[in-house]
């Protein structure tokens, strides 16, 4: 059902191209498959709304099999309490056609909501990715088995994304 607000949050948003770094905009940046920070008090908190992943991936040793990869990201906050949460960033999935290789390293970047990580929770917490947390981020690619494949990550990062002032989102 197309009206169902659960389904609605489920669906992917994202994007992927060709290239190997890691577009300005996002805050915190890394080398390599993991990032961990500390995240400073944000004075729109109380407004947050979801995370901006992005990984930036080679491709150089990998040949593309019939199951294709998914590129994955697992998230954790720690503050006192411990969440935990896991996303598809990107990826290809192509059954029934031949393998091929990816020429270029490619970029992948996401958005995924409070209420997705709220889903996979079974919180109602709005505080699940609050300061005062260090949130770590590890992206791995994987086929679609779960199986890592010869992949590496270059560089990775996210963005804490908050609702603009004067939203009022109860009347759109």
């Amino acid at each position: 059902n197309r009206y169902n607000l659960g389904s609605v949050m489920e669906s992917y948003t994202g994007a992927c191209f060709p290239g190997c770094e890691v577009p300005k905009w996002f805050r915190y940046q890394d080398y390599g498959s993991k990032i961990e920070k500390v995240l400073a008090k944000h004075r729109s908190e109380n407004r947050f709304i979801g995370i901006a992943l992005c990984a930036a991936v080679s491709f150089q040793d990998y040949q593309d099999q019939i199951k294709g990869f998914i590129v994955k990201c697992t998230c954790e906050f720690k503050n006192g309490s411990f969440r935990s949460f896991s996303c598809t960033i990107g990826g290809s999935k192509r059954p029934g056609i031949e393998p091929r290789k990816i020429e270029s390293d490619h970029v992948f970047v996401c958005y995924t909501s409070l209420l997705q990580i709220k889903k996979q929770n079974g919180t109602e917490d709005k505080k699940v990715c609050s300061s005062s947390t260090t949130a770590s981020f590890k992206f791995q690619v994987i086929d679609c088995e779960g199986q890592l494949v010869k992949c590496e990550v270059l560089k990775c990062g996210f963005s804490m994304v908050y609702e603009p002032e004067g939203t009022d989102h109860y009347n759109v």
